[in-house]
């Protein structure tokens, strides 16, 4: 753990207890807070498999992905969290991108098939591994991927 990550670490202890004699209810909710976060971030680590295959519906979806600027601390290039790929109907979007069929869903209202719609939101979710081979390969090919070092996001492969 860095130094900066110890002494937030450590900041924080103190603040939930010194709020736990004052305020007991929020200290209680401050120190939920304080270990969702903690395990959130561990199970996201976690979650980073060490196969994955790049598909050409990935390099689709990152060629339309709405590129912005966010400006915080120094600023940095982002993908658009609120607009992805262009529009609020982030699943919508996808599957229009992907060419998906729209159906009848009532008499004033067109739609995705919800299988469609699922699919989206599961290939959405893998677009951030897929960026990341992307960035690291330097390339947008197709294929299965295999990260070398599971705790260096550099060390994406393509192994076939």
């Amino acid at each position: 753990m860095s130094s900066k990550k110890k002494i937030a670490t450590n900041f924080t202890k103190k603040l939930i207890k010194r709020q736990k004699k004052i305020y007991p209810e929020f200290a209680k909710i401050l120190d939920d807070c304080f270990w969702e976060l903690a395990n959130c971030h561990r199970e996201k680590k976690m979650s980073i498999p060490s196969k994955f295959k790049i598909t050409k519906e990935h390099i689709l979806l990152a060629k339309n992905m709405i590129i912005s600027w966010w400006d915080c601390e120094y600023g940095a290039p982002c993908i658009d969290p609120k607009r992805p790929y262009g529009n609020g109907d982030v699943r919508g979007d996808i599957c229009r991108i992907l060419g998906k069929k729209m159906i009848k869903i009532d008499d004033e209202e067109d739609g995705y098939k919800e299988k469609d719609l699922e699919y989206a939101a599961k290939i959405h979710e893998e677009m951030k591994i897929a960026l990341q081979i992307f960035l690291c390969t330097k390339s947008f090919k197709i294929g299965t991927y295999e990260m070398k070092d599971r705790y260096n996001c550099n060390s994406w492969r393509l192994v076939k």
